[in-house]
C-alpha cells in the first residue's frame, strides 16, 4: 500500500489550478480580474507551508540523530543537497532555455523582453536573488513564478544549517517564533513601505510560510497535538466544501480592504488552517473519482505546472496579436487551445524532465552514500521511506 498523502497532491493540484487560471485571465482577458499584482499570491503561500512542513519532516531527525558523528552528517546534507539540485534545477533550466529562445525570436519585446534582459534575470536565477529583481528590471512575466522558486531555494539552502547550529526542538521554535514576529510586525510593513510593489516578493516580506511550515512540524511532534486530529469519519463532501470555500477565501484575500500586510499575516494564517487537516490525510478533500484523479495528477505535475505555463500564455498571445484576429467567438475558442497546449507542454516537461532527474536525483545520492558503513544504511532507507512518502511534494 501506497504512503503517498494524495489529499496534499489534491490540494496542490487546486493551488496550481487557481494561479494557472489567474495569469491565464490576465493574459488573455486582464478585465475579468483585479489588478493588483499581489493578486492571488496568498496560494502561493500554502506551497511555502507544504514545504517547510515537508523538508522538516525529512531533514530534522536525521541532522539530529547524526551530529555526533560528522562524517555520515556531511554525507547526508551533500546528499539532500544533490537530491534538491535534480528536484529542482533541471526543469528550471529547460524552461529558461525555451524563454531565452522565446526573447530571441519575439518580435514583440511587451512579452518576452530582450535576450540580454533575459540573460540578465536568469543571472539572478543561479545567484538565488531573483525574487529582488524582477519586479524592477525584467521586462516580462515569463520567467515571473521564478520569484518563489528563489525564495524556496534560499530556504532550501539555509535550513539545514539552521538545524546543526541550533541545540534542540525549543530553541528552534523560539527562534522560528522570533523571525516570525520580526517578518510580521517589522519587516513586513517598512518593505511595503519602501517597496509597495516590488517588495510583495521579497524573502522578508514572504518568509512567514516556510516558517508556519516548520512550526506545524514541531506542532506535530507533540504528543498531546496527536489527540486533537479530527475524526476521518463522517460528512465528507461537507468538510470539502468547507475546505473549498476557505481556499476562495485565500484566493481573494489580497483583493479584500486588509493593507496588504495584515492581508499576508491573515492569509498564511488561513492557509495553517488549509494545510493541517490536509497533512494528516483526514478525508477533508474529497471529490469524485475522475476529479480526485485529475486534481491528483495535477498537483504531482505541480512544479513543471509553476514553471511553464506563463510562457505558454506568453507565446500563444504573441501569435494572436501578430495575426491582429478580432473575433471574440474565435478567442474563446483559441483560449481552449491556450489551455489545452499548456496541458501538453507540462505533460512533456513532466515526463522528459522532472520525472527523470527525481529518480536521478536519487540514484545519485544513493551512490554518495554507497560507500559508507553498513551501519548508515539504516539511516539511508529510512530516508528514502519518508522521501517515498513526500514523493515529488518538495
Amino acid at each position: 500500500m501506497s504512503n503517498r498523502n494524495y489529499e496534499l497532491d489534491c490540494l496542490r493540484g487546486i493551488a496550481i489550478l487557481i494561479l494557472v487560471l489567474t495569469h491565464f485571465l490576465r493574459v488573455y482577458f486582464p478585465s475579468k480580474i483585479p489588478t493588483s499584482p499581489a493578486f492571488p499570491t496568498a496560494v502561493v503561500d500554502l506551497f511555502g507551508i507544504i514545504s517547510g512542513y515537508l523538508i522538516s519532516t525529512i531533514t530534522v531527525k536525521k541532522i539530529d540523530q547524526l551530529k555526533a558523528e560528522k562524517f555520515k552528517l556531511i554525507l547526508f546534507i551533500k546528499a539532500y543537497f544533490v537530491r534538491r539540485f535534480f528536484r529542482i534545477y533541471p526543469v528550471a533550466i529547460v524552461v529558461f532555455i525555451f524563454v531565452l529562445i522565446c526573447s530571441v525570436v519575439s518580435t514583440n519585446t511587451k512579452y518576452f523582453s530582450t535576450p540580454a534582459n533575459t540573460l540578465e534575470a536568469g543571472m539572478h536565477l543561479l545567484t538565488y536573488t531573483f525574487n529582488y529583481y524582477f519586479m524592477e528590471a525584467y521586462h516580462s512575466v515569463a520567467l515571473a513564478p521564478c520569484w518563489f522558486l528563489t525564495f524556496e531555494v534560499q530556504f532550501y539552502i539555509l535550513f539545514p544549517f539552521f538545524i546543526f547550529f541550533t541545540k534542540n526542538s525549543r530553541q528552534r521554535i523560539i527562534i522560528l517564533l522570533g523571525l516570525l514576529f520580526f517578518s510580521t510586525f517589522i519587516a513586513r510593513p517598512l518593505t511595503m513601505y519602501y517597496f509597495p510593489v516590488s517588495g510583495l516578493f521579497f524573502t522578508q516580506t514572504r518568509c512567514d510560510s516556510v516558517i508556519y511550515g516548520c512550526l506545524i512540524y514541531y506542532l506535530t511532534t507533540q504528543p498531546w497535538f496527536e489527540a486533537m486530529k479530527i475524526s476521518s469519519t463522517g460528512n465528507a463532501m461537507l468538510r470539502s466544501s468547507v475546505m473549498i470555500f476557505l481556499i476562495m477565501v485565500l484566493t481573494s484575500i489580497m483583493s479584500m480592504s486588509f493593507s496588504i500586510s495584515t492581508a499576508f499575516a491573515i492569509g498564511n494564517i488561513l492557509a495553517c488552517i488549509i494545510v493541517i487537516p490536509v497533512i494528516f490525510n483526514r478525508n477533508v478533500l474529497v471529490f469524485p473519482l475522475f476529479l480526485q484523479q485529475g486534481l491528483t495528477a495535477v498537483g504531482i505535475r505541480v512544479y513543471s505546472w509553476y514553471l511553464i505555463h506563463y510562457p505558454i500564455f506568453l507565446l500563444t498571445k504573441e501569435c494572436w496579436d501578430y495575426f491582429n484576429y478580432s473575433s471574440e467567438i474565435f478567442l474563446r475558442a483559441y483560449s481552449i487551445f491556450v489551455l489545452l497546449l499548456a496541458v501538453l507542454a507540462t505533460e512533456i516537461l513532466y515526463r522528459l524532465v522532472e520525472k527523470p532527474s527525481i529518480e536521478k536525483g536519487r540514484v545519485v545520492s544513493a551512490q554518495i552514500v554507497s560507500d559508507t558503513p553498513v551501519g548508515y544504511v539504516d539511516i539511508l532507507i529510512d530516508q528514502d521511506l519518508l522521501s517515498k512518502k513526500s514523493k515529488d511534494f518538495a
